[in-house]
């Protein structure tokens, strides 16, 4: 069984599985994520916040945050082998590769928007200080652990080396196969000039 069934000339179906492709702990919001067609780091922010809510005082939070993904571990089933379609060139909330400073935070959130890592950071330092150090460290954390990596594309195979020696040809002479026939005529022509030369 796969995402999408086509029963008919009805469309598809979808249907809710954790994820095999977009996980951090059982694929729950990856899975999620597929399914409404969103950014899974959209839904594990929301799932985060939830949960940190929760614990500083509204019950639905903390159901939602851990009680929650436990159930939604347990009874949503898991994605099939192959049947989650990767999508080249997406536009992802995710590190950046090259504009890092510390974990590619900043960076990633920048290269999404279009807009310069630098405001980001500084924006960033400024809502730290503002936060006395402790929220903006923490969100960081929590950024560096719900981003994910930014995907490794896979290198092209190599074309086969050529073959440096020449294709073989059906009848090539070398240089003393050439120069037997010559020998043989020069031989012969001496032959016949000496047999004259005695009659």
């Amino acid at each position: 069984m796969t995402n999408q069934q086509t029963t008919g000339g009805t469309a598809p179906t979808k249907h809710l599985r954790r994820s095999l492709v977009d996980r951090r702990i059982a694929g729950v919001c990856g899975g999620i994520a597929r399914y409404v067609d969103t950014d899974p780091a959209f839904i594990r922010a929301l799932w985060l916040v939830l949960t940190v809510a929760g614990l500083v005082g509204l019950g639905i939070g903390i159901f939602l945050g851990i009680f929650g993904y436990i159930v939604c571990w347990l009874i949503v089933p898991e994605a099939e082998e192959g049947s989650e379609p990767i999508i080249q060139g997406a536009k992802r909330l995710e590190r950046s590769a090259t504009n890092t400073q510390l974990a590619g935070v900043c960076g990633g959130i920048a290269e999404y928007f279009s807009v310069d890592s630098s405001a980001v950071r500084v924006l960033w330092v400024l809502l730290t200080l503002c936060t006395i150090l402790i929220g903006g460290l923490l969100v960081y954390l929590a950024a560096w652990i719900i981003l994910p990596a930014p995907a490794v594309p896979m290198a092209a195979a190599a074309p086969p080396a050529a073959d440096p020696s020449p294709p073989p040809t059906e009848a090539t002479d070398s240089p003393a196969d050439a120069a037997a026939p010559a020998a043989d005529s020069t031989a012969s022509t001496t032959g016949t000039a000496a047999e004259e030369s005695q009659s």
